[in-house]
């Protein structure tokens, strides 16, 4: 999610729902202190961030759902073409490993479970293009709705 979305969500989200969302600026120590906060709270709450893929463990009713706005494809920096005219399927297997990451963020064990909805409109075509290199379990949680 981009920081103008992210401030679009949020915005709209308040409107409704006030104090019950938490979200965080650029800056790292902002985003560790709005997860702490939502980690910590004793009210329902809704963290909203642009910037949240690994590295965090949101088990049980921390996490129940999340909103992927856009497919977390690599920037197409120098890097990235370098590596994608070396390996073609590089750029895709880094997208696909992410996405299984933010998956991972919110379903922590056997007894876990959260709903991920992916708002891209372009999911399924990346789905179609990298299914070999999708989990099975991931692919099989697919489910459609228009």
């Amino acid at each position: 999610m981009s920081f103008s979305v992210h401030s679009a969500v949020t915005q709209y989200l308040a409107t409704k729902h006030g104090d019950r969302v938490i979200t965080h600026g650029n800056a790292q120590i902002e985003r560790e202190e709005a997860i702490t906060q939502h980690c910590k709270t004793d009210k329902p709450s809704v963290l909203v961030s642009p910037s949240i893929t690994e590295g965090v463990d949101f088990a049980d009713e921390l996490a129940r759902f999340q909103i992927v706005c856009k497919i977390p494809y690599p920037r197409w920096d120098e890097y990235s073409r370098s590596r994608h005219a070396i390996e073609p399927k590089w750029y895709d297997l880094q997208t696909a490993s992410t996405l299984v990451q933010m998956k991972g963020r919110a379903v922590r064990s056997n007894t876990d479970f959260a709903t991920t909805f992916v708002l891209d409109s372009n999911l399924m075509e990346f789905v179609e293009r990298s299914e070999s290199i999708l989990p099975t379990w991931w692919l099989d949680a697919i489910q459609m709705e228009t």
